[in-house]
């Protein structure tokens, strides 16, 4: 005898967000106050689900037929597979204003506090938005890293002070005007996930509100080292198209950490080359230990997918087959004197992946890149430059006469080659683009109102007038 066992709640269907992590791209069923179940899947079953756009992280609705959840291990327990249907459709905010709750967790029970205070949290984060007490700003941060790589574009900037629930009688702080809050929380070696729902629930307690994500757009939560257990080999958890990230210790004031978290919040994959984040030209390859740097932004395809450049791209495909002129580098992207386009796109009409190139100027705030600076970078993404993908980069051209060939370039029969005719130090470089022969295409014999097929001409002040 004994009391009785208390058995999860089971649903027939349960309907909930579907979620993507990162590492991992494990998946995960969000519901509406803010937390998450896992959901024991494939990782073949998740590529499938985003190869055919079946599955959009923060978007796709996740149905679980006879789900039961495990509030201890955070798992969404099913009796077949999930099915996927449509949600609404969404694309992260890339431009505009986002505000950011930076979340500090403190040991209650035994006590322990983070290794940071709230003004430094404040600093590595929002910099010269927050001062110290003899008024002096920060340095460089996520915030001030994201408003020079979008020039301007896309500022993140502290949630707004808010006060506690009245209703709310245990410890923690207020939200400052620094945009930090610091959350008490019992010691656990539980799940994962788990722990992360049980911070969620606090917050949502403390100011009685339904998600986290109503304080501000983009929320961080910094565990103090050790906390809980399960978190020792794992450093930063991202969520895909979604308003969390979760750090541990120091990690939470590592610039390139930061940012590539927040990357694939905005929905962009890993950069890889020969390895999972091999590619260290831009944040969302290789990150490191260093708070105030390294100063560099995203590579050719992540930086086509944020859009902060759109103005002045150019795409070509077998019928717009050829670009010889001048890139300049997003470093440079509307500069008044040059004008030139910062990022090029191979478009694949018969397939979802592409290639993109750029060129990889090593100045200003990006004088941290960590490869291939001031050359000629070939990246090839799925997704179409739109959907979460990984990206790989597939050529560094550093030098003058430097070639690649992407061979049977969409199954047309011909390739295409990108080849450096000039560079000029870390300020533009000329450059030869052909899907097929380097000549333009005789004039055909029967003119007709379709496209031209070739986007060609020597370096030109504008990219608009290389197109035919």
């Amino acid at each position: 005898t004994g009391a009785p066992v208390a058995t999860p709640p089971t649903t027939d269907k349960l309907l909930c967000t579907a979620v993507l992590s990162a590492p991992g791209n494990t998946l995960n069923c969000a519901l509406p106050n803010g937390v998450f179940y896992e959901v024991d899947t494939s990782y073949q079953f998740i590529q499938n689900a985003l190869e055919t756009n079946d599955l959009i992280s923060g978007s796709t609705k996740l149905l679980a037929p006879g789900a039961s959840v495990d509030d201890a291990t955070a798992k969404l327990i099913t009796k077949g597979p999930p099915e996927f249907s449509p949600g609404i459709s969404y694309q992260p905010i890339t431009e505009g204003t986002k505000s950011v709750l930076v979340v500090r967790i403190a040991l209650q029970s035994p006590i322990q506090v983070p290794f940071f205070s709230e003004f430094e949290l404040a600093n590595s984060v929002f910099g010269d938005k927050v001062t110290d007490e003899f008024g002096v700003p920060g340095n460089v941060n996520l915030s001030s890293q994201f408003y020079a790589c979008s020039h301007t574009k896309l500022n993140f900037i502290p949630a707004e002070a808010r006060t506690k629930s009245s209703n709310y009688k245990g410890d923690g702080s207020d939200i400052s005007s620094n945009g930090v809050v610091t959350v008490y929380a019992e010691q656990t070696t539980g799940f994962e996930t788990a722990t992360i729902n049980a911070i969620t629930k606090k917050l949502n307690e403390m100011f009685g509100v339904a998600n986290p994500s109503v304080l501000a757009d983009h929320v961080m939560y910094c565990l103090p080292p050790g906390y809980p257990a399960i978190f020792k080999k794992k450093i930063v958890k991202s969520y895909v198209n979604n308003w969390l990230s979760v750090f541990t210790s120091s990690y939470c004031t590592f610039l390139s950490y930061q940012m590539h978290a927040f990357g694939h919040n905005l929905n962009l994959g890993n950069a890889n080359e020969l390895r999972t984040y091999d590619d260290e030209t831009g944040m969302m390859g290789s990150r490191y230990g260093q708070y105030n740097g390294p100063e560099k932004c995203f590579n050719a395809a992540k930086s086509w997918q944020l859009g902060c450049y759109s103005d002045q791209t150019i795409t070509l495909d077998v019928h717009h087959r050829l670009y010889i002129g001048p890139i300049s580098g997003v470093v440079d992207y509307n500069d008044s004197l040059m004008k030139n386009p910062v990022l090029i796109k191979l478009d694949q009409l018969n397939s979802a992946t592409d290639y993109y190139i750029t060129f990889n100027a090593r100045k200003g705030f990006n004088e941290g890149t960590r490869e291939g600076g001031n050359s000629v970078m070939v990246v090839e993404q799925g997704g179409e430059g739109i959907s979460y993908a990984d990206s790989k980069l597939l050529a560094t051209l550093s030098a003058e006469s430097a070639s690649f060939t992407l061979s049977d370039f969409d199954s047309s029969g011909l390739d295409a080659t990108i080849t450096v005719n000039m560079i000029d130090g870390n300020t533009a470089v000329d450059v030869a683009i052909c899907i097929g022969p380097c000549e333009p295409d005789p004039p055909s014999l029967f003119p007709s109102s379709s496209p031209s097929t070739d986007i060609t001409g020597a370096p030109v002040a504008t990219p608009s007038t290389t197109n035919v």
